[in-house]
């Protein structure tokens, strides 16, 4: 078990480490986009990826206030969800309503990988290939598609 230092030395360590991991690629969205907080342009849109002692994700998260605008954005996700699924070769999870841990309503779309764990090492190469596998051709959709979502947001 770790100390609360060690754990989060750990979160840090990972996340730069990745950070590192991938500067081979460059988004379709400019030079300076940061993966591991990926800026869609869109308010309310996020990109997550989270790693924690049992799984890292990868998630798409629709954020507004306005629930009808939450609504919206998540049916025009949905009618991009074949394109998704072949883009980024895989089947999503799909939540029209997901109450965070802050008691926060959102809509998500989210992948995940179970068994792997951020506090140990050995899983990190795992991690980094799940999460570069889907963010990056996540990032390839986004740039075909986000001027619908950008229209939306008006």
């Amino acid at each position: 078990m770790f100390s609360k230092e060690e754990a989060k030395q750990l979160r840090i360590d990972f996340w730069t480490a990745f950070g590192v991991y991938m500067r081979q690629h460059t988004s379709l969205m400019g030079p300076k986009q940061k993966w591991v907080n990926y800026h869609t342009g869109v308010k309310g849109i996020f990109f997550r990826l989270e790693a924690d002692a049992k799984c890292v994700r990868v998630a798409i998260t629709m954020e507004q206030d306005d629930p009808g605008m939450r609504a919206l954005f998540y049916e025009q996700f949905e009618e991009l969800q074949q394109y998704l699924a072949v883009e980024t070769e895989g089947e999503w999870i799909w939540e029209p309503s997901y109450t965070q841990q802050d008691g926060r309503e959102i809509a998500r779309i989210y992948r995940g990988m179970e068994g792997v764990s951020l506090y140990n090492k050995a899983d990190w190469h795992l991690m980094f290939a799940f999460l570069e596998g889907n963010i990056v051709p996540l990032d390839s959709v986004w740039a075909d598609c986000s001027d619908v979502f950008v229209d939306l947001a008006g």
